[in-house]
């Protein structure tokens, strides 16, 4: 069997952005109707917290503040979704 692979859809950071937006309105509304999704245990890793390799210094500051929103989002998420969160066993994988 062979897939074969002819669409692709290019979205820019706003467009992006507002479907991130509509795709959080969709769920909120789906879990008012039918309650939580409870998610798959370990479904997303931690952050780390160390820079990628090949990050220059330069560019230090400008992750740094990646990894805040992201490190927000990611606990805003976990909070909500507690199961979601990596075991002690699965963070030991990913580090």
């Amino acid at each position: 069997m062979t897939v074969i692979q002819h669409t692709a859809i290019t979205l820019s950071w706003p467009e992006a952005k507002v479907l991130a937006y509509f795709l959080n309105a969709h769920v909120a509304g789906h879990e008012a109707q039918v309650g939580r999704l409870v998610m798959v245990p370990d479904i997303i890793p931690a952050l780390s917290e160390e820079a990628p390799q090949g990050v220059s210094s330069a560019n230090l500051a400008l992750w740094k503040k990646a990894f805040l929103a992201m490190n927000k989002l990611y606990h805003e998420f976990v909070q909500e979704n507690p199961e979601a969160a990596p075991t002690p066993a699965a963070k030991s994988k990913h580090q």
